[in-house]
């Protein structure tokens, strides 16, 4: 299957929050022959999840959540959205 780059729809880009804050992020694809999985990663943080889209979708949009630990040393966090399709 195809790893493709979802797109990330939130947050949105520079947005700030403090330690123990919920961060909501939700990802997006699409494909012609159906997405059959979403994913998303933090860079700076071992944070990542995937979510299974079955029957896979042509369009599919999945929400993720996690929270900024306290006493984090990295002033800036990389949210990174990923999409595999079905084929």
């Amino acid at each position: 299957p195809m790893v493709k780059a979802g797109v990330l729809k939130s947050p949105a880009v520079d947005a700030v929050f403090g330690y123990g804050d919920t961060v909501q992020v939700q990802v997006a694809a699409s494909d012609a022959g159906g997405v059959a999985e979403l994913r998303y990663a933090v860079d700076g943080l071992s944070v990542t999840a995937t979510q299974t889209i079955a029957p896979p979708l042509l369009v599919a949009t999945g929400t993720f959540s996690f929270e900024i630990p306290v006493g984090l040393v990295a002033s800036e966090l990389q949210i990174r959205a990923f999409a595999r399709d079905a084929a």
